[in-house]
């Protein structure tokens, strides 16, 4: 399993960083994991970079933060994105 993360996500540029040797490394990760997982927080949403490193469909979830608008989330999942909305307060593990 890959976790990664991008300076951007976009249903237009996918995920995108501006470092040209990260793009690289994150798609051989993808390439050689069975499950691909990105950690993108909420600022990150809608923003675009220089490279893109893969599409936001590509990854087999994306997890991020409730500061994202409900509205762009539903918009996401339309487009074929697995996006999950990590919950604030989860319930503690006895």
């Amino acid at each position: 399993m890959a976790f990664v993360s991008a300076a951007g996500l976009s249903l237009e540029r996918g995920l995108t960083t501006t470092r040209q040797s990260l793009a690289g490394t994150l798609r051989a990760a993808r390439a050689v994991s069975q499950r691909t997982v990105a950690l993108i927080d909420s600022t990150k949403v809608g923003r675009d970079s220089l490279l893109t490193i893969f599409t936001a469909q590509e990854p087999e979830e994306i997890i991020t933060d409730d500061g994202v608008i409900p509205t762009v989330v539903a918009e996401y999942r339309g487009a074929g994105v697995n996006i999950v909305v990590a919950q604030p307060n989860p319930v503690p593990v006895r």
